[in-house]
């Protein structure tokens, strides 16, 4: 897993951190950090064409 990975899998927590008072009743969060994790490898070629496009 990247750092940029666990960035946003961090900024998901503590987003629901601050917007669901009981974390155990969230059910949608897991869910859309399994989708960041799986998408993560297909994605990640292409952030980073795109990022040394804008260096470039």
């Amino acid at each position: 897993m990247t750092d940029r990975t666990q960035a946003v899998l961090d900024w998901i927590e503590a987003r629901a951190a601050e917007n669901t008072a009981n974390q155990d009743e969230n059910i949608v969060v897991p869910y859309i950090k399994s989708l960041v994790q799986k998408a993560a490898p297909k994605t990640a070629p292409v952030a980073h064409e795109g990022s040394c496009e804008r260096k470039g």
